[in-house]
């Protein structure tokens, strides 16, 4: 088998059902029967996932494998669990609300069938509600050009903090799951690890052209929350796992604490105590660097200057341009 999709999925089943039902008509249309196929795995799920999703694998003429947890093994050891049953070249990560374009899927076998030194494949994406419409101010890269990266450090600076969305990214399987296992990563972006090994290992694909619709239902119906730093504690482990050196480190994360600055200003919609009790835990993570702890609150005063100053320029610049 070239390409394994894996989707780790809880409560969701009718979504799962619209999902793998899209997946199944890329795939015969395709004629991508013998190529792909599909690895679930429901997380203890207390709705009708199991009878479902069994009925259809009866009913359908492409490869899905299901398996049902016994007890809720939380978000991370599901996702981990899907890619140690793969068995395929490539696998490809997809969230049972996220929906990947028929384009992209084309795209992407025809990348991995002709391109083995390509180890992993980053595309774009954009919000959509819950009735599948687009949120065109939920987006990334959308309008970027699609771009091959040659393997080593600085396409892994450029690319790495992507992996904290998990739909359409794509991996060569070899090493992947065992990498992990042996490093002892234990976080809830693994994503973000298996970016950065395959990035240091093999040349990546930014494919922007064809975004994936990632579902944005709302904190308050995810099964997984922000904790008090904006989980930077979380991915600053998956850095800590690497053989980096201590300045590459170091760069990885403020570039991350950078260009993700909403994990800890987001923190100011509830208080500026909230914001501060979020900046302390950066400063004090364990996981991250003494130069980053002494790097970081510069970082923040910066940020919250930025914040502040359009705030209050908005109502000039609308007195202006009304």
């Amino acid at each position: 088998m070239l390409l394994t999709i894996l989707i780790p999925t809880y409560n969701r089943c009718n979504d799962l059902l619209y999902n793998i039902s899209l997946l199944e008509g890329f795939i015969l249309s395709n004629s991508l029967e013998e190529r792909v196929d599909i690895i679930i795995s429901s997380n203890n799920s207390e709705d009708e996932t199991k009878q479902k999703v069994t009925s259809f694998i009866k009913n359908t003429n492409i490869k899905i494998t299901l398996y049902n947890q016994e007890a809720n093994i939380g978000l991370e050891k599901n996702v981990i669990f899907t890619l140690s049953k793969a068995i395929s070249e490539y696998v490809m990560f997809l969230g049972d609300d996220d929906y990947i374009d028929e384009e992209y899927l084309k795209r992407v076998i025809c990348i991995i069938s002709s391109e083995k030194d390509v180890h992993c494949i980053i595309p774009s994406f954009i919000g959509i509600k819950l009735d599948k419409t687009v949120i065109p101010t939920i987006q990334r890269d959308i309008n970027a050009i699609t771009k091959k990266y040659r393997k080593g450090f600085r396409s892994c600076l450029s690319l790495s903090n992507r992996g904290h969305q998990l739909s359409g990214l794509v991996f060569k399987r070899a090493g992947l799951y065992e990498n992990y296992m042996q490093r002892n990563v234990q976080n809830i972006y693994p994503f973000i690890f298996f970016v950065s090994i395959s990035i240091l290992n093999g040349n990546t694909y930014h494919l922007t052209e064809y975004p994936v619709k990632v579902t944005q239902p709302g904190q308050e119906k995810k099964d997984w929350g922000y904790g008090e730093d904006g989980l930077v504690n979380e991915i600053f482990d998956n850095y800590k796992k690497i053989d980096l050196k201590i300045l590459q480190r170091y760069l990885l994360e403020m570039n991350l604490l950078f260009t993700q600055d909403s994990r800890y200003l987001m923190y100011l919609e509830k208080s500026k105590m909230d914001c501060f009790n979020a900046f302390f835990k950066i400063i004090t993570s364990k996981n991250s660097l003494l130069l980053t702890k002494l790097s970081f609150p510069f970082l923040f005063s910066y940020k919250l200057v930025v914040k502040y100053s359009k705030s209050l320029l908005r109502p000039a610049y609308k007195k202006i341009f009304r």
